[in-house]
């Protein structure tokens, strides 16, 4: 194992009773990100890859395929719950009545990674519409924060949902 980690292991069925989990961290922040690298590292864990932001992670998860994600800004609900990231098992398919056609849309483009500036491009709208979209879907979704939010997008399938479309 290097301290970068960026190995991943494959082998024989009794590798995977015997190995170290494998990992990914990620956070924005760079000091964090490395010292919480070194630190797992350092316990003997297999850090496998690391990533700056969410679609580097995406990305990166994808190709490393990690037994577990360290993400900064994380962790629970305020009641210490996981509920907003374990849909019942027809979630994707039902719908959000709580939410508007514009927060689904807006819902949708931060699950795939994309910066509040670049979700106002491709809507053509302004930075700051943007953020009030967010903040009133994580209002209606009794959520705390953008990663919250991106699990629970995730955990419904929302970034691989086609956009919806109008009618002319």
């Amino acid at each position: 194992m290097t301290p970068t980690g960026h190995e991943h292991r494959t082998g024989g069925p009794d590798e995977a009773t015997s190995r170290e989990p494998t990992v990914l961290v990620a956070d924005d922040h760079p000091l964090w990100l490395s010292a919480l690298e070194r630190d797992l590292v350092a316990q003997g864990l297999d850090v496998v890859a690391t990533a700056s932001d969410g679609p580097a992670a995406v990305r990166r998860v994808r190709a490393t395929r990690p037994d577990v994600l360290v993400l900064g800004e994380f962790r629970r609900m305020a009641d210490g719950s996981d509920a907003a990231a374990e849909p019942a098992p027809d979630a994707p398919h039902r719908p959000m009545p709580e939410l508007t056609d514009r927060e689904i849309e807006v819902l949708r483009l931060v699950a795939t990674g994309m910066s509040y500036k670049e979700i106002a491009a491709e809507l053509f709208l302004s930075h700051r519409t943007v953020q009030n979209h967010v903040q009133n879907t994580l209002g209606k979704l009794h959520l705390h924060n953008r990663v919250e939010l991106v699990r629970f997008a995730l955990s419904r399938g929302l970034e691989d949902d086609p956009p919806a479309t109008s009618a002319p």
